[in-house]
């Protein structure tokens, strides 16, 4: 049973819980949104049980509810806010416990609330434009997809009769469409097998942990895409480092959450790497400029934090500059693939125009 599960089962999760996470558990914007009201709250001099009771009464998801008032419960016996949440790894990650933490040592708990969901929205941000970005190419090749396999099956085989019927001879364009659409028809139970059979094998090999890496490595390799999730991930990395810093975890430890949070395999090799030159005592920078995924403004301005003693703030002004130039390339990305789009679908459309015009045209100069 995995630690989730557990986790599920122990606090009384309802199976749609555990089934469906995505839909029915704690999301982090409910996390978010926690940690943003809680400061509130303690910012007004209402004490942490009475805040953590009036937020578990309105929390808007039941896991949440639940976590809550497990989280109470545990306070009332004595325990800190922080040790309270350590009951639930799976619904607040380390680095959130840490700076939970590190707010309890110093007397400033809505000070790091506040920092804890402001890193939390800035992650957040950036995995919903780079979501965006590559779902939004998906969307408009599927549903031009179904226009085009809607119009195969239904309107070509019905204007193919009638051509058929009329005898005239057909021009190039047109017996190549209609020649397709016959093949669609005639071999689609196959064609819809095959289609199957390739979305099943590629599904199957995505989801084994020995190709994770060939897949990782083969998606940053991908034109313009590759580029944005290798700044995406590097941004995500250097943004989690620099609030473990903050947080006052050692290095090492950083280094260790920035692997967690990486979702590519081929950035968390790389951070791998690093961690090893780190315990080597080579610092951060060298073993990162041995790499050749992380951008040189990354290691240079790693260089001058390690010289000044202020890494944690240049690793943060580095994952912003890096923010900076991934939304550029979204945005770049988005339009070059918008005029791709259209440029595709008037090519395919005036191919298809010409191929059932031009007979019509001929039709009606031999029935004239």
């Amino acid at each position: 049973m995995s630690q989730s599960q557990k986790e599920a089962t122990l606090f009384g999760a309802t199976d749609l819980e555990r089934w469906f996470p995505s839909f029915f558990g704690i999301k982090q914007q409910d996390i978010i949104d926690f940690s943003t009201d809680l400061a509130v709250l303690l910012s007004s001099g209402i004490a942490l049980i009475p805040s953590l009771q009036a937020l578990q009464a309105e929390a808007p998801r039941k896991a949440m509810r639940r976590v809550l008032d497990d989280v109470i419960d545990t306070i009332r016996t004595g325990e800190s806010l922080s040790k309270a949440l350590e009951r639930h790894p799976q619904t607040f990650s380390r680095l959130y416990r840490r700076m939970i933490e590190v707010g309890e040592w110093t007397g400033g708990l809505e000070t790091s609330l506040k920092e804890a969901a402001n890193y939390m929205t800035k992650q957040k941000a950036a995995k919903e434009k780079l979501t965006k970005a590559m779902s939004y190419p998906i969307v408009v090749f599927v549903i031009s997809l179904g226009v085009v396999a809607l119009l195969f099956l239904v309107t070509f085989p019905s204007i193919n009769s009638l051509f058929a019927s009329s005898g005239a001879s057909l021009p190039l364009p047109t017996k190549i469409l209609l020649g397709f659409s016959d093949f669609i028809n005639a071999y689609k139970l196959y064609i819809l097998a095959a289609i199957g059979a390739i979305l099943l094998i590629g599904t199957w090999w995505v989801k084994q942990p020995s190709s994770r890496k060939s897949r990782d490595r083969l998606i940053l390799s991908l034109p313009l895409v590759g580029r944005i999730i290798l700044l995406a991930e590097i941004t995500r990395v250097a943004r989690t480092i620099s609030a473990g810093l903050r947080s006052g975890f050692p290095l090492t430890e950083t280094i260790e959450l920035g692997i967690q949070t990486a979702g590519n395999a081929v950035v968390r090799y790389a951070l791998l790497d690093v961690q090893r030159g780190l315990l080597q005592g080579e610092g951060l920078y060298k073993p990162l400029s041995k790499s050749k995924i992380f951008p040189q403004r990354l290691i240079q301005m790693v260089k001058v934090g390690e010289d000044t003693g202020t890494l944690e703030d240049t690793l943060a002004t580095a994952a912003q500059s890096l923010e900076l130039d991934t939304d550029k390339k979204i945005s770049t990305f988005l339009s070059i693939i918008g005029h791709l789009m259209i440029m595709g679908v008037a090519i395919l459309v005036g191919f298809i125009a010409l191929s059932v015009i031009m007979p019509i045209y001929s039709l009606t100069g031999a029935l004239g």
